[in-house]
Parts: C-alpha cells; structure tokens; sequence
C-alpha cells in the first residue's frame, strides 16, 4: 500500500507540504505596469459611512462586499486613529467623520 496513489498524492508523501522549483529571471524588464489597486477597506467605510452616516456596521458590511468582523475591526482602527466616531445610542445614532 506504501505506492497507493491518491489523486497524484502518494501515502508516503501525504501531509508532507509540496515543494516546487522556481526559476529567478536575473533581468528586469524596462516596462513600468500600472495597476489600479482596489481602495482600502477603511477608505471604502469611511465612503460608504459619508454617504450614509445612520448605517450600522452590518449594512456597510453588506455595502462594500465584506464580513461583519472585518468591517469591525477596521472601523475600531478608524475610531482608535481619531478618524471616526459613533455619536449617540447603539441603536439610533449615527457615525461622524472626523478627518
């Protein structure tokens, strides 16, 4: 059973992690690509919140296309930063932008 093949994993290597080689090009091309990078998550709460500053933290979640904890952690870094602030109740209160 040592030669048994699992979908191209033998039993000897299974959990073993899969090592490839790679080939390093020593030339560097002379063309400059710009790529237009995906804004961040904090920038994409704080558009989303300007916009609609009564919007709970699920809704912007829902908005922006993310989890709920991702939006948390990244608004409570927006919070700790001074950028944002929750003013009033949990329930009905509203998210301020500070800067």
């Amino acid at each position: 059973m040592a030669g048994d093949d699992f979908g191209g994993t033998s039993v000897e290597n299974f959990g073993k992690k899969a090592t490839k080689g790679s080939v390093k090009s020593s030339e560097k091309g002379s063309e400059e690509t710009t790529v237009e990078t995906p804004a961040k998550t904090p920038d994409r709460i704080l558009e989303a919140l300007k916009s609609y500053p009564e919007m709970t933290l699920a809704e912007v979640a829902k908005t922006i296309g993310l989890s709920k904890s991702a939006v948390e952690r990244a608004s409570a870094k927006l919070v700790k930063a001074g950028k944002l602030r929750h003013v009033g109740p949990t329930k009905v209160g509203h998210w301020k932008i500070l800067k």
